[in-house]
């Protein structure tokens, strides 16, 4: 039967519509079989079970629904991962927006700001995509090749790339957070922004780099080929020779050196960090009686280490399950062993990564709860914006409403004209020294006052 008659066979036959769409694709894909001289699919002409005609119209070329599961891809990615979003950029912005007042400068909070601008990346950068493919419905429709290859970079390599960032990020805050509390002596040293900086900078050069290579991995090409009983324009995507080789070593070091390693450090770091907050606990009551003002500091040490604890657990809490997932459909793939059906891996990892984006907007609220000092700014920034002033000079605030620090002995600025002038150090925690200045008015050389005026300048510390 030649293929006019075959596919004329489809038309006319009983099929129901979706059988009679796969038996036109299957004829015209031996056209297109033919025309590039290659073996015909379809044999006899049509006519078999739907799973056959399925197994025979497996397309080489770009397709978005064969590339995920519509029956989870429509309802997650189109609709779940864009809410998600909306909430994550409010929470994201906030967080960026109140720790990166000049006052909130420290190496923890850079790494905090930097943890969630990388998250809103990793959000955001896919989801004009999945709107367009599962929202819009346009994953049913052929590809070109423009739109395809902008597929993979938004909905795959920039994604890693932001995650993989976030993931040393977090590793970077606990190794900062457990020098501080276990070698405090080496903190002024290892600690700095400058050094946070540069660390940062690391990361995403190490995230970029191992990612750039998949850029380049596939050969593009556009082609006619069949689409529901019509030839029309579509992308051939195949992978090139030396990506067979590269792939295999991409997928295990982002494995063993992005998922499983930065969880495994990040669990012990964390049990650290218990245990001293275990130990600082249990001496909350000796130092309470030797030192009111010293334990008051220890208090807010320790709620700053539980906060960051908290940060790490759900960190681990949403990472894990899809470390494990990795793990085991990167054996399936290599030794070709059967450990999980591949439709239940991919329905594994895409709500794997669904609670991930979920974990993204809950950082917002551990930080409003556990920081006393964010919450402070939080409400000037956002609430309470119009109750104080701020100098322009040289990021000074002088003659705050609401102060910042109070001194030991109480009181504000005094009659004679005190001024407080708060500014800020680079150490993990934000130090707001407090420094009295006579504005008018001289204090005798020999007046009792002076030892008093330097108790009141001693500097007191303001954690995260």
């Amino acid at each position: 039967m030649d293929m006019e008659l075959s596919l004329q066979y489809c038309m006319n036959s009983t099929f129901n519509q979706s059988t009679r769409a796969e038996c036109c694709d299957a004829v015209m894909e031996d056209m297109w079989r033919m025309v590039r001289g290659e073996n015909l699919t379809l044999g006899t002409g049509g006519g078999g079970g739907d799973s056959d005609l399925q197994q025979q119209i497996k397309s080489p070329y770009y397709n978005m629904t064969n590339l995920r599961d519509t029956n989870f891809s429509i309802p997650v990615y189109g609709y779940v991962t864009p809410f998600l979003l909306i909430i994550t950029f409010f929470t994201n912005v906030v967080v960026v927006a109140v720790l990166s007042r000049p006052h909130m400068r420290s190496p923890s909070n850079f790494i905090l700001c930097a943890m969630a601008v990388s998250d809103l990346c990793t959000l955001g950068i896919p989801v004009p995509m999945f709107v367009y493919q599962y929202t819009l419905g346009f994953h049913r429709n052929p590809v070109p090749c423009y739109l395809a290859v902008l597929d993979m970079i938004m909905t795959d390599i920039l994604p890693t790339i932001c995650h993989s960032a976030s993931i040393w990020l977090t590793l970077m805050l606990a190794v900062q957070r457990y020098i501080y509390v276990c070698h405090p002596g080496k903190a002024r040293i290892w600690c700095t922004i400058p050094r946070v900086t540069f660390g940062t900078a690391v990361i995403y050069t190490v995230s970029a780099s191992y990612n750039l290579p998949r850029l380049f991995q596939n050969t593009v090409e556009s082609a006619v080929a069949p689409w529901e009983c019509q030839m029309v324009n579509q992308c051939s995507v195949e992978l090139k020779k030396w990506a067979y080789s590269y792939l295999p070593v991409f997928f295990w070091f982002r494995i063993v050196c992005v998922n499983v390693l930065p969880c495994v450090l990040l669990v012990l770091l964390n049990s650290f960090l218990v245990k001293s907050l275990k130990e600082a606990q249990a001496n909350r009551k000796r130092l309470f009686r030797e030192r009111k003002q010293e334990s008051s500091k220890q208090r807010d040490n320790n709620c700053t280490t539980m906060m960051l604890v908290a940060v790490v657990f759900v960190f681990l809490a949403v990472e894990l399950p899809l470390a494990c997932a990795l793990v085991i459909f990167i054996i399936q793939q290599t030794w070709g062993v059967d450990i999980i059906p591949e439709n239940i891996m991919h329905i594994l990892i895409l709500f794997s990564n669904l609670c991930i984006a979920l974990s993204y907007s809950i950082y917002f609220p551990i930080y409003c709860s556990m920081s006393r000092q964010f919450r402070e700014t939080f409400k000037e920034l956002f609430i309470r914006a119009k109750q104080f002033t701020q100098d322009t000079r040289n990021g000074v605030r002088v003659g705050s409403k609401r102060r910042r620090t109070q001194l030991r002995n109480g009181g504000g600025c005094s009659e004679n004209g005190t001024v407080f002038i708060s500014t800020a150090d680079n150490d993990d925690e934000t130090f707001n020294r407090t420094v009295v200045a006579q504005v008018s008015g001289d204090t005798p050389a020999n007046s009792d006052e002076g030892p008093a005026k330097e108790n009141e300048a001693k500097e007191s510390e303001t954690l995260l």
